[in-house]
């Protein structure tokens, strides 16, 4: 499963967050885990926010990886 979420405006980063909980539940972490997992997606969608002329978060789940990417 693949979750691509464009972090374009500050809104995203609330969406790529709350994106990685729903995805962190689904493959079974439990509840402390899926607010980590969702603190480091939060951080990296921020940075890349902030950051990045342009960017992406990319969520898999076989296995969990978390990417980004800036051009």
């Amino acid at each position: 499963m693949e979750k691509q979420i464009n972090i374009t405006h500050e809104v995203d980063i609330a969406i790529a967050t709350s994106e990685a909980i729903v995805l962190a539940e689904a493959i079974g972490f439990k509840q402390a885990e899926q607010y980590m997992v969702a603190t480091a997606v939060s951080e990296l969608a921020r940075n890349i926010f902030r950051y990045a002329i342009k960017g992406n978060s990319k969520q898999f789940t076989q296995p969990l990886l978390i990417s980004s990417s800036y051009r």
